[in-house]
């Protein structure tokens, strides 16, 4: 839809697929986490070992997505397999399935601090963290955004 100008630019989470027409312009670092609701309060109280809780109920957007594929890479380089019982279209999902206590959320920190702020949903102590990554702003190269789009751009 960017290529066919349908599209000004495009918000999405990094990394992305590199092409030689489109500028990728990283603006905002997030980080991901592994996310329960008190009834996983067990595991609240120490640091875990991701690998030792491979048999959890682990709830996941499915992939492609490039939160997913990010996460597939990291437990791939981590040596750790975790098949999730189960595997939601949206972020959204995820989020209010792993507050109603169904299992472990895999989530963005930044999109859910309303969330962990109210004590709906926990962080989990892992002894390793999953690497930060970035949000970006995409835009054909040799496109002259409109006024509005490079207000907004200049503006994020």
């Amino acid at each position: 839809m960017l290529r066919n100008g349908s599209l000004d630019l495009l918000i999405l989470n990094l990394p992305a697929k590199e092409s030689n027409d489109l500028e990728i312009i990283p603006f905002f670092i997030v980080h991901d986490i592994f996310v329960a609701n008190t009834k996983y309060k067990n595991l609240l109280k120490k640091e875990n070992n991701l690998q030792k809780l491979k048999n959890e109920n682990f709830i996941f957007q499915n992939a492609p997505p490039n939160t997913r594929n990010y996460l597939n890479k990291w437990l791939k380089s981590e040596n750790i397999e975790i098949t999730p019982k189960l595997e939601v279209v949206s972020f959204s999902l995820v989020k209010n399935m792993t507050k109603e206590g169904m299992g472990i959320g895999y989530l963005t920190k930044e999109f859910i601090n309303n969330e962990l702020t109210n004590k709906e949903l926990f962080e989990l102590p892992l002894n390793h963290k999953v690497p930060s990554r970035q949000i970006g702003i995409v835009t054909l190269k040799n496109n002259i955004p409109s006024f509005a789009s490079r207000a907004l751009i200049d503006l994020i």
